[in-house]
């Protein structure tokens, strides 16, 4: 796949139009980039995945999450995920 540009080019006067000049470029690697992104984002889509932010806020739920916990992303958005799933971390005092 191919990228480019035409620019018009003018005497120095600017007055007249000389000819036109080209770039071409080859965005291959890019093209082939941003599918692979698109599946891998597809793919975690479907795993379970969730992103929070440091305070503890669920910023980002996949539909993996929705099938596993029951919630969609719009009910599960913003709330506290350990308050959410209810985490139970084990007693470590001894």
């Amino acid at each position: 796949m191919v990228d480019g540009v035409t620019i018009a080019l003018r005497a120095p006067d600017g007055a007249a139009g000389v000819g036109f000049g080209k770039v071409l470029r080859d965005i291959t690697p890019l093209t082939k980039a941003l599918e692979s992104g698109r599946a891998l984002a597809e793919g975690l889509q479907q795993s379970n995945v969730l992103i929070r932010r440091w305070s503890g806020a669920i910023q980002h739920w996949t539909a993996g999450c929705e099938r596993l916990y029951g919630w969609t992303a719009e009910e599960a958005g913003g709330k506290i995920a350990d308050a959410l799933l209810e985490t139970v971390y084990p007693d470590t005092r001894r």
